[in-house]
């Protein structure tokens, strides 16, 4: 695997999961939207912790 840039890496992330969060909302479907949001901030997270070696097993 190639080395990324994590602060670009999470940019683009955070572009596009807010981009899906917007159109849920706007489509009328504030509570998808909501809870879209938490479920991408969870996996986002604890992605991050896999990444960086934070929160594995010992």
């Amino acid at each position: 695997m190639t080395p990324t840039d994590a602060v670009g890496k999470a940019l683009v992330e955070i572009a596009i999961m807010g981009a899906v969060v917007a159109a849920w909302a706007m489509l009328g479907y504030p509570i998808v939207a909501v809870a879209f949001a938490v479920l991408a901030g969870v996996t986002g997270v604890l992605a991050f912790r896999r990444e960086n070696g934070r929160g594995a097993r010992r």
